[in-house]
C-alpha cells in the first residue's frame, strides 16, 4: 500500500509541476536554516553527553552574596579538593586552573600558548583520551605537559618523536611532553586549550614565588576548577553537610559577603539554565535555544501555510479522483494515509534541497563574527541525520495533516464544500487566515530588524563621556611598557602613548571593594590601572582635584581618582568635598582621593554606571593606549608593526581601533539584527512564494469569468481592482495585526535596557512600505496578464 501510495504521490508532483515547485523550495528553504538550527542545538546537547560517567561527575560552583546582589560563579577553590577526598562516597576528585598563557621555546623556536593546569585525574573524570601517551601517568608528575595536535604542529616537526621532548618557559622553568591529545575530540565544556600542564607543578611555582599561591587559598574561588567524580550508586545530597561545614569554616568571617558552594552536573553546564561567569568555554543559555528554535518554527511554519493554503486549493482538482476512490471502497484512514503521505513524500524531497542550500549557508554563519569558529563546530553525525530525517516528516505531518484531514471525509460533496469554505470567524476561510497569519509574521521580523539596526547605530553613536576618535590599543603580551610606550611614540603619526589594563565601556571589568573609613559598609566598584597621561589622552573631563603626577613611586600605590558614582556611593558628598578623603581598599591598603572625573560609560550602555576610579599601578598595565594624528593611517599602521617586530620577535603586532572594539562591543545586536534580517527574508519570501501560488491559482480558476466581463465591456484596470482586491484586503488585514504586536514585543526587550532608541513611525512604516510593495507587485503583474487573455480563447468550449 506504502508504494501505491508513492507511486500516486510522485506523479501528482508531476502532474502539478507548478505548484510542487513552490511548495519543494519554499520548504526547502525554511528547513535549511532549521537543519542549521537543528545542528547548533543538537551541538550544545552533545557537549560532554560522550562521557560514560556524565551522570556520576559534578562541578563545585561558588555563590557570592554581597551588599550590591548575587553572583554565580563556575569556579571554586582548589584546596576544596583535599576536603572531598576524604568523603567515603567521593571516588576521585579532579582540579584544573585556568589561565596558562606564555611562549614555549623548543631551543629552536618560541611560540605562544595558551592553556590550562589540570590534576591526574583529568582523563579518567572527563573521559579524554590521548593520541600519543599513557593517560593514567601523563599529568602524574611535576613540570609534566601536554600539548594538542594543533600545538604539536606549530612547535616541532611531524617527523620527530614528540612524547619525551622538553619545552621551557621564561621564568616558569622546563618541561617534558607526556602526552598528545587528538585534535578531533568530542564537544567537551573544557575547551580552547592548547597544552595542559599536570597540577602537581603549581606548588612548586607558588613555594619559589613566581606565582602568587592559589592551591592553598581558600578565597581565591574565581580561576579554578573542582569537580568531584562519586562512586557509582552514591547520591550527591550526600555532600551537603560537607558543603555547609566548609562554609561555615572558611567563608563566614566576611560580614559583608555571604559564599556559599552549590554542585552542578556535568551534563547541566551547557546549555545552561542560569548565568554563570567564569566558564571554561562558550555555553549557550537555554533562553538561546528557545529564541532561535523558536525563530525557526516560525519561519517553517509559514512555508507549511503554503503547503496547507495550496492543498485546499488544489483540493477541486482532486475531487473525482478521491471520490473513485470512496466508491472503490476506500476508507477514511486509506484516503488520509495517502494525502499524509504525499505531503510527507514533499518533505522528504525539500530535505534533499535544503541540505544542499544548508552546505552554502554554514560559510556565511562563520562569517557572521570571527569569534563562532570558536565555538561551534557543526558537523553532522549519525545523530543529527536522524534529527534531519525525523524533523523532515514532523514537517511533512504538520503541513499536510489538516488538507488530508479535510480530503478524508465520506462524502465527495461534503469534500469540495468544506475543502473551499471552512469557516473559522465570519466569512473567513482558512486560505484567507492563513494567508494573514503568514504576511504577519513576516511583518514582525521585518519591522524588528529595522528596530535592531537603529539600536545598533544608536549604540556606535552613543556619547561615551570619553574620546575614542582614532585611539588605537596595542596588547603588550608580556613586554614592559615604558620600552614599548618610547619605541612606539618615536613612530611618525602618533601623538602620545599612555597606558592602561583594559578598554573601558567594552564590557570587560576589573573590580575591588573599597571603604569609606567613617562608613560601616564596603562598597563593590571597579577600576582600571593608568599612567598619568592617559586621562588627557582620553580626554576625561574633571569636575574636581588634579590628575596623577607624570612621576610617582612605582612600588606603592598612594593616590586614587574616582567618577561622580564613586563619590556619591562612597557619601563623601560633593566631588569638591571628596578631595583629599581616604578611602580603604581590600582592608589593607589606604589611598587618598586627589581628583573626581565626570561620569562616563565605563560599562556596555546597555548596562547602569556603576561607581569607578583610575589606580595608578604600572605592574598592571597590560594595553598601550596611543593617540594617532596622521592623514595616512596605513603607513602609520605599517611603521608601527615595523618598530613592534623589532621590539618583539615572538609574539604578532595585536592591536585594535577603540571603536572597532566599541562595534565588537556591540556584536549582539549586528548578529542579532542578521539573524532577525535573514529570518525576515525568508519569512517574506515563502509569503511571496504562497501568495503567488495562490494568485496563480485563483486567477486561472476565474478565467472564464474574465473572459465574459471583457465581452461585455470591462476595461483592463477595472479587470485587475477585480482580481486583486480581495488580496490586497488580507494584505492590509495583515498589516493592522502586525503593528501592534511588533510593537508590544520589541518594546518589551528594548525597556529592559538602559539606554535605548524609541520605536519610531519610520521603522514600522519601512516594514510596511516593503511587504505591501512586494505583494502587490505579485498580486497585479498575475492579474494583470490574466486581465489579457483572449476571451474567444478562454471562452471557445462554452
Amino acid at each position: 500500500m506504502l508504494t501505491n501510495y508513492l507511486k500516486i504521490g510522485f506523479r501528482t508532483l508531476l502532474r502539478n509541476k507548478a505548484f510542487s515547485a513552490i511548495n519543494i523550495f519554499g520548504l526547502a528553504l525554511s528547513m535549511s536554516v532549521c537543519l542549521l538550527v537543528i545542528l547548533i542545538i543538537a551541538e550544545q546537547y552533545q557537549t560532554d553527553r560522550w562521557n560514560p560517567l556524565k551522570d556520576q561527575v559534578y562541578r563545585v560552583n561558588t555563590y557570592t552574596k554581597g551588599i550590591f546582589g548575587g553572583n554565580l560563579f563556575a569556579t571554586s577553590a582548589l584546596p576544596l579538593a583535599e576536603e572531598f577526598n576524604n568523603v567515603s562516597a567521593v571516588d576521585k576528585t579532579l582540579t584544573i586552573k585556568s589561565r596558562f598563557s606564555g611562549d614555549a621555546d623548543t631551543g629552536f623556536k618560541k611560540v605562544p600558548v595558551q592553556g590550562i593546569y589540570a590534576s591526574k585525574e583529568f582523563f579518567s573524570v572527563l573521559g579524554f583520551d590521548l593520541a600519543l601517551g599513557n593517560p593514567s601517568t601523563a599529568l602524574v608528575e611535576p613540570y609534566s605537559i601536554i600539548l594538542t595536535e594543533q600545538a604539536a604542529e606549530k612547535l616541532f616537526d611531524r617527523s620527530e618523536s614528540i612524547v619525551g621532548r622538553t619545552l621551557s618557559f621564561e621564568n616558569l622553568g622546563e618541561y617534558t611532553v607526556t602526552g598528545v591529545i587528538p585534535g578531533d575530540r568530542p564537544k567537551s565544556h573544557v575547551d580552547g586549550f592548547e597544552i595542559i600542564i599536570s597540577m602537581s607543578t603549581l606548588p612548586e611555582l607558588e613555594a619559589q614565588n613566581k606565582l602568587s599561591a592559589s592551591t592553598t587559598d581558600y578565597s581565591r574561588y574565581y580561576d579554578s576548577y573542582v569537580y568531584c567524580l562519586l562512586k557509582d550508586g552514591e547520591d550527591i545530597s550526600v555532600l551537603d553537610p560537607i558543603l555547609e561545614n566548609i562554609k561555615e569554616t572558611h567563608y563566614s568571617s566576611d560580614e559583608n559577603l555571604e559564599v556559599s558552594l552549590r554542585m552542578q552536573t556535568l551534563t547541566s553546564i551547557n546549555p545552561r539554565m542560569e548565568e554563570r561567569s567564569n566558564e571554561l568555554s562558550f555555553a549557550m543559555p537555554v533562553f538561546v535555544i528557545f529564541f532561535i528554535g523558536g525563530l525557526a518554527f516560525l519561519v517553517i511554519l509559514t512555508a507549511t501555510f503554503n503547503y496547507t493554503n495550496l492543498s485546499i486549493a488544489k483540493s477541486l482538482s482532486r475531487m473525482k479522483e478521491v471520490g473513485v476512490r470512496k466508491v472503490s471502497g476506500a476508507t477514511r484512514r486509506q484516503v488520509f494515509g495517502q494525502f499524509i503521505s504525499e505531503s510527507i513524500l514533499t518533505s522528504l524531497i525539500a530535505l534533499v534541497l535544503a541540505f544542499g542550500m544548508l552546505e552554502v549557508i554554514k560559510p556565511f554563519f562563520f562569517k557572521i563574527d570571527p569569534h563562532l569558529q570558536e565555538i561551534f563546530v557543526l558537523k553532522t553525525n549519525l545523530t543529527t541525520w536522524w534529527l534531519f530525517l525525523g524533523f523532515a516528516i514532523f514537517v511533512g505531518i504538520l503541513a499536510g495533516v489538516l488538507p488530508a484531514l479535510l480530503l478524508a471525509r465520506l462524502r465527495p460533496y461534503e469534500i469540495l464544500k468544506k475543502a473551499t469554505s471552512v469557516k473559522l470567524m465570519s466569512n473567513w476561510s482558512l486560505r484567507k487566515i492563513l494567508i494573514v497569519l503568514q504576511f504577519s509574521l513576516s511583518l514582525i521580523f521585518i519591522t524588528s530588524a529595522f528596530i535592531l539596526h537603529r539600536q545598533f547605530e544608536y549604540a556606535m553613536n552613543f556619547d561615551l563621556g570619553f574620546d575614542r576618535e582614532n585611539i588605537l590599543n596595542v596588547q603588550l603580551q608580556g613586554n614592559e611598557y615604558q620600552t614599548v610606550a618610547t619605541e612606539l611614540g618615536r613612530v611618525t603619526g602618533v601623538t602620545d602613548v599612555a597606558g592602561m589594563g583594559y578598554a573601558i565601556g567594552v564590557g570587560q571589568l576589573w573590580g575591588d571593594f573599597v571603604k569609606n573609613p567613617d562608613e560601616p559598609d564596603s562598597v563593590n566598584f571597579y577600576y582600571n590601572p593608568i599612567t598619568s597621561n592617559y586621562i588627557t589622552n582620553m580626554k576625561h573631563e574633571f569636575v574636581a582635584g588634579r590628575n596623577f603626577f607624570e612621576v610617582m613611586n612605582d612600588s606603592t600605590e598612594t593616590h586614587i581618582i574616582l567618577n561622580e558614582k564613586a563619590v556619591k556611593e562612597l557619601r563623601f558628598g560633593s566631588p569638591e568635598e571628596a578631595i583629599g578623603r581616604i578611602v580603604d581598599i581590600e582592608d589593607d591598603k589606604s589611598v587618598q582621593v586627589i581628583g573626581v572625573v565626570k561620569d562616563f560609560q565605563n560599562t556596555r550602555i546597555t548596562e547602569p554606571l556603576r561607581p569607578f576610579a583610575f589606580r595608578y599601578q604600572p605592574k598592571d598595565i597590560r594595553v598601550a593606549n596611543i593617540k594617532l594624528e596622521s592623514d595616512n593611517i596605513q603607513q602609520t599602521m605599517a611603521a608601527l608593526e615595523s618598530t613592534w617586530n623589532k621590539l618583539d620577535e615572538v609574539h604578532e603586532f595585536e592591536y585594535e581601533f577603540y571603536d572597532d572594539q566599541i562595534a565588537e562591543a556591540y556584536s549582539m545586536y549586528r548578529i542579532l539584527n542578521l539573524v532577525i534580517g535573514f529570518f525576515a527574508f525568508l519569512a517574506i519570501t515563502i509569503s511571496i512564494l504562497g501568495l503567488l501560488g495562490m494568485v496563480i491559482y485563483s486567477t486561472q480558476s476565474r478565467l472564464k469569468e474574465v473572459g465574459i466581463r471583457k465581452v461585455l465591456g470591462a476595461e483592463t484596470p477595472n479587470l485587475v481592482w477585480l482580481l486583486s482586491k480581495g488580496f490586497v484586503g488580507l494584505l492590509l488585514i495583515a498589516v493592522i495585526l502586525a503593528i501592534p504586536v511588533s510593537f508590544l514585543l520589541n518594546n518589551a526587550w528594548l525597556e529592559q535596557l538602559t539606554n535605548r532608541t524609541p520605536i519610531t513611525f519610520m521603522d514600522m512604516a519601512m516594514g510596511v512600505v516593503l511587504l505591501l510593495g512586494l505583494g502587490l507587485i505579485i498580486t497585479i503583474s498575475q492579474t494583470y496578464l490574466t486581465s489579457l487573455q483572449n476571451p474567444s480563447e478562454t471562452l471557445r468550449d462554452e
